[in-house]
């Protein structure tokens, strides 16, 4: 059994008309999920969040608040007993071809923990082409951004919430992470993007490095301003460690080139990033 769920937030209403036009577009059952605000008072989620415990040191509210609204969904699925479940935000452009992927996807949940449905502007490491029921995905070797649009297993839920016990990671990040037994894959070409990314690509800019916050103007919330990167030997640790990762990678191109690989950005299907629907408020993040 398969659900879908998108995140929305209550003062949100705008995105959720958005979304819920476009699932009736193409056709695609969908239910809405309550997001944690990051405005709102008291404790942000469960407490699964530690700082120090991930790659990045610490989180701001708002990016507490979005990783506990989809660690909330992972609960649901577990609950629901769901075989698996497609994980949506609220400001995501969809494809005619995203109903067929998911309906491909869900039937073939035992072959993936986790599979990425949309666009990530970072270019990153993929592996060889390989079919899942009709769908060509890449198993993905190294974190990329967004984590706008994924189907997620009901082990790979259970994974995530096991892994999730400590946690200093944006959502984006922590999804596609490299663990130990953990199989993620990218659906090549994506058929999904966010809205924010989309409208980069029709402007020919590049895209932001980081989501928006949630909290308005004047912005103590921002991940430039707020996010803590840590005490000295937090920082000289990542650097050192994303040193070494680099050294690894340029060792390893030749290699991932030879069996089929692919370096570079996650394509679109063809005419994604023209499609239109783009009248939301891009500011109003999860």
């Amino acid at each position: 059994m398969t659900a879908l769920y998108y995140i929305n937030l209550d003062r949100a209403p705008e995105r959720r008309t958005f979304m819920e036009a476009q699932f009736a577009d193409i056709g695609v059952q969908a239910q809405r999920f309550r997001a944690l605000d990051a405005r709102a008072a008291g404790p942000t989620g469960e407490g699964g969040y530690v700082p120090g415990s991930g790659w990045r040191y610490g989180l701001t509210k708002a990016e507490i608040a979005c990783f506990e609204s989809h660690r909330a969904v992972w609960r649901r699925v577990l609950e629901q007993g769901l075989s698996s479940a497609v994980i949506m935000e609220d400001d995501v452009v969809l494809s005619g071809a995203t109903g067929p992927v998911i309906e491909s996807l869900a039937s073939a949940a035992p072959e993936y923990d986790l599979v990425k449905l949309d666009y990530s502007p970072k270019p990153s490491y993929f592996d060889a082409v390989r079919m899942m029921n009709g769908v060509a995905v890449r198993q993905i070797l190294q974190p990329i951004t967004s984590a706008g649009a994924y189907i997620v297993s009901g082990k790979g839920a259970k994974k995530l919430m096991k892994a999730s016990r400590r946690y200093s990671d944006p959502a984006d990040d922590f999804i596609t992470m490299p663990r130990r037994m953990w199989r993620m894959y990218q659906v090549f070409p994506a058929v999904c993007i966010q809205v924010c990314l989309q409208m980069m690509q029709i402007e020919g800019k590049q895209a932001p490095a980081v989501s928006r916050s949630t909290v308005q103007p004047p912005d103590p919330d921002s991940p430039a301003q707020c996010r803590d990167k840590g005490p000295l030997w937090f920082r000289v640790r990542r650097e050192f460690y994303t040193g070494c990762r680099k050294l690894y990678w340029l060792g390893a191109r030749a290699s991932l080139s030879r069996r089929g690989g692919f370096i570079g950005v996650v394509p679109c299907v063809e005419g994604l990033s023209a499609r239109g629907g783009t009248d939301i408020d891009t500011d109003q993040a999860q």
